[in-house]
């Protein structure tokens, strides 16, 4: 219930990109949860990688609820429309897997999220140079009132 409860809540934030992956669909108390938030919740959008055929109680509410987009392997709901996928002539590595969807793997997906996290390397650097001097400062002032 504690969790149930967490999940409500961090649903309801506003603007929230709500990723869901690995998830059947078939318990009814989380779904109400679920397609609640995406109705009250309109400038959050909520993807759903499914990895066989779309559940029917998901297609019905992704039909009526333009920021509940679905994907599965061979279709998708995109903004309430339902659609067969077309393989793309120059398919992308694991976007495209014998000629379906790949995100549809929970593997792919975050192989694919984890390729597209931005890296900042420039702000890496600065963090590491902070935390060094930080260090640096903290040595000579336990020094000198080791010395006193």
């Amino acid at each position: 219930m504690v969790l149930q409860d967490r999940l409500r809540r961090a649903l309801h934030e506003p603007e929230t990109l709500v990723l869901i992956a690995g998830y059947s669909f078939s318990d009814k108390h989380l779904n109400e949860l679920l397609f609640d938030a995406a109705s009250r919740r309109e400038r959050s959008e909520f993807l759903v990688f499914c990895h066989s055929n779309i559940p029917e109680a998901l297609a019905k509410h992704a039909s009526t609820t333009p920021n509940l987009q679905v994907a599965s392997g061979r279709e998708a709901i995109l903004g309430g429309l339902r659609g067969e996928w077309e393989t793309p002539k120059d398919p992308l590595g694991s976007l495209w897997v014998d000629d379906q969807f790949g995100l549809r793997d929970f593997s792919n997906l975050a192989t694919h999220l984890a390729r597209s996290a931005t890296q900042e390397p420039e702000g890496e650097a600065l963090l590491r140079e902070l935390v060094e001097k930080a260090v640096a400062k903290r040595k000579v002032e336990g020094s000198t009132r080791d010395d006193a």
